[in-house]
């Protein structure tokens, strides 16, 4: 089974949740293998809607299925994000995520940008 990943790159972002509907930009950088840091798993939510700063967020990726699992909220604290995702067939992500503790959530679609 061989899943080549390479999800690096930036991507526009549009995020339908809680905080209503927000455009950002956002990177994703391979840390390893299959593993990727978002810079933003809120994509623009934090920062649009509260004004706070983008929460960075480690997720994995195998064979176009996208698992986020207890990464920390930096911004606000003492909650964690959790989330699924799928690479399409158009190479566009799409991430659902939410916060445990406060319920924040939403589905963002990332395009990417071509540089």
């Amino acid at each position: 089974l061989s899943c080549p990943s390479d999800l690096a790159g930036v991507y526009s972002t549009v995020t339908v949740g809680t905080g209503g509907t927000v455009n950002y930009e956002v990177t994703i950088t391979e840390l390893e293998p299959f593993t990727y840091r978002i810079s933003d798993i809120t994509g623009g939510v934090y920062s649009q809607t509260f004004g706070a700063e983008d929460n960075p967020a480690v997720f994995t990726e195998l064979c176009g299925e996208i698992t986020i699992t207890d990464q920390p909220d930096l911004v606000f604290g003492g909650d964690t994000f959790n989330g699924t995702g799928r690479v399409n067939d158009d190479g566009t992500i799409r991430i659902s995520w939410r916060t445990e503790e406060t319920e924040e959530s939403g589905v963002t679609t990332l395009t990417r940008v071509v540089e």
